[in-house]
């Protein structure tokens, strides 16, 4: 008799931890990085898959084979080719140890020694930061925040670049505009609401509060430079010389790139630094002994276990029936002799 293959991998003792994070690469959120230390070396035909999972829904991502290099440790990038947004399409990550070459390539096997997933709870609230908010949208809060700066950003250098108080007072006006949500983009949100619902990162819970904390003070940041910017591009328009117009302007721009880029010099973060919280809040911890359900089918043909259990049954049947006869006939044997 023999034992399974699968029940005998399902008994090493798996080490290793790190965590998977989400980030931009070519699209929003549509990169997934693994990075583990310490990990459990495998046999030349196994190998560890990534696998990213939406636990309500049950879809399932693979994001590749990852190697363990010379130091027990995993750093495996991938990338949506669709530039699918990763956080809005899944809320769990599960590594999986798959055979080589693998028989399903379609669903992870049974086992699986790391997983971990956010709580539909704080899941929901960083959705909103980051996407699909208000409800229904393809963006979030700070993703409007960063483009409503974007978008006061480039008024501010045409301003900048123009050659008529008239043009300077236009686009100067359009600053304020996009800083108050007059005309601006998103329903006329501007950027200072846009910063205010920053709140919903406290909104996520206890198992998050450190990053949501990075987006309360980053947003703070970014809403106060707005409101200096605004401060600023109003003096501009109560000056009629373009020369004079133009070096104010020329505060109104800092302000503005502080309030989306945040200070390098000063380690003060704003609308960009925010939203990397706002990612960061949905980091995997990664380590043994985590159990994420996972409604796929068991790596090839589902019959296989059932019939391996068949077997199993059948031979146990067996070799009592065989232990019953042969002690019966060495009784018996010794009954006649």
């Amino acid at each position: 008799m023999t034992v399974p293959v699968s029940f005998a991998q399902a008994q090493v003792a798996y080490e290793g931890s790190g965590t998977a994070v989400i980030s931009d690469s070519s699209a929003l959120s549509d990169r997934v990085t693994y990075s583990l230390t310490g990990v459990t070396r495998l046999a030349p035909d196994q190998a560890y898959e990534g696998w990213l999972v939406n636990t309500g829904t049950g879809a399932l991502q693979s994001t590749g084979s990852m190697s363990v290099d010379g130091n027990n440790a995993i750093n495996h990038n991938w990338v949506s080719p669709e530039g699918d947004n990763l956080i809005a399409g899944f809320n769990s990550v599960v590594i999986s140890v798959e055979p080589v070459p693998d028989s399903d390539p379609d669903s992870p096997s049974d086992i699986k020694p790391f997983s971990d997933s956010v709580s539909s709870s704080a899941m929901t609230h960083i959705r909103h930061l980051l996407v699909g908010w208000p409800e229904g949208e393809s963006a979030g809060i700070l993703t409007n925040l960063n483009t409503q700066l974007d978008v006061a950003i480039q008024h501010v250098n045409l301003a900048r670049g123009s050659d008529t108080i008239e043009d300077v007072h236009l686009h100067t006006q359009h600053v304020i505009n996009v800083v108050d949500g007059d005309g601006a983009p998103s329903d006329d949100i501007g950027i200072v609401a846009h910063a205010q619902d920053r709140t919903h990162a406290g909104f996520a819970g206890a198992s998050v509060a450190a990053e949501a904390a990075n987006v309360e003070t980053a947003g703070a940041n970014a809403e106060a430079w707005a409101l200096e910017a605004k401060s600023g591009a109003e003096d501009v328009l109560g000056n009629d010389s373009v020369t004079i117009a133009k070096a104010l302007l020329n505060s109104v721009a800092g302000r503005l790139d502080a309030a989306r880029n945040g200070i390098s010099a000063t380690g003060q973060g704003g609308g960009e630094q925010a939203y990397v919280s706002a990612q960061m809040m949905a980091t995997y911890t990664l380590s043994p002994g985590g159990s994420i359900a996972v409604a796929t089918p068991s790596v090839g043909d589902s019959s296989v276990p059932v019939l391996a259990q068949m077997l199993f049954a059948g031979a146990l049947t067996l070799l009592v029936s065989g232990s019953f006869l042969f002690f019966r006939s060495r009784r018996v044997a010794r009954i006649n002799a």
